[in-house]
């Protein structure tokens, strides 16, 4: 509606019960580790479009 571009990267940690194979300290290690590698994948990708 105002043109601004934008981005939304989400990881889901399990389905809110108690089935989860991964403790949370793990989950968000693997999390941020995967979501800095989109990132800076996405921010060459940009770069090298422009």
């Amino acid at each position: 509606m105002n043109n601004v571009r934008f981005g939304v990267l989400r990881a889901i940690s399990d389905g809110a019960n108690d089935d989860s194979v991964m403790d949370y300290p793990a989950f968000e290690k693997m999390a941020v580790e995967n979501s800095v590698e989109i990132i800076l994948e996405l921010l060459k990708n940009i770069k090298g479009g422009c």
